[in-house]
């Protein structure tokens, strides 16, 4: 994780705190390798280049909107946001029939 410009974030690798703070504008954080099941957080998600292997993954989330949760395994960042995201789906409601 590379920051563009200066970027609070938190990584954990379930209830493990890997880096949480700012990166500096051209600053970069490592995931280590041995991580499990690393997720990220931040308020300025434009602000992150993500590389996997030799190449960047997309974006991981629309500028200014704070994202929570994303998986920062490769093969779920080469996918794109959709599949990085971790939170669940929204509940749908109930359908519920009127006998008139």
């Amino acid at each position: 994780i590379t920051a563009n410009e200066a970027a609070w974030i938190e990584v954990r690798d379930g209830q493990t705190v890997l880096k949480q703070g700012e990166l500096a504008s051209g600053q970069s954080f490592e995931v280590p390798p041995t991580a499990k099941a690393p997720v990220l957080t931040t308020a300025k998600p434009e602000a992150l280049r993500i590389s996997v292997g030799t190449g960047d993954a997309p974006s991981i989330g629309p500028a200014g909107q704070r994202i929570a949760n994303v998986s920062l395994l490769g093969a779920d960042l080469l996918r794109g946001p959709a599949a990085a995201a971790a939170a669940p789906a929204p509940a749908t409601p109930a359908s519920t029939t009127n006998a008139e």
